[in-house]
């Protein structure tokens, strides 16, 4: 079919709330993701950090897992985030 000028070429979903959270507590401890760099990207070098940043980076694996993948549970998986971007803020 023929695109029109008003639908963009490709609407993502908004990231998830809890991913949200997660970031905002590790850029609070100086790890920020790039603006184009991809979740995957991000937890290597979270993995690779000194020291490294283990639990936040396989939570990040394990999004990506879900995002692309369709492998995990949502609700397991955010309620992990919330719970490690909670104990991230509290430091």
């Amino acid at each position: 079919r023929a695109a029109r000028g008003d639908e963009p070429f490709f609407a993502a979903p908004p990231p998830p709330p809890a991913l949200l959270r997660l970031e905002k507590a590790l850029a609070a401890r100086g790890q920020s993701r790039a603006p184009a760099e991809t979740i995957e990207r991000f937890a290597a070098r979270l993995k690779s950090a000194s020291p490294p940043l283990d639990e936040p980076a396989r939570l990040l694996s394990r999004y990506a897992a879900l995002r692309y993948g369709g492998t995990g549970d949502p609700a397991t998986l955010f309620a992990d985030m919330d719970a490690c971007a909670a104990r991230f803020s509290a430091r």
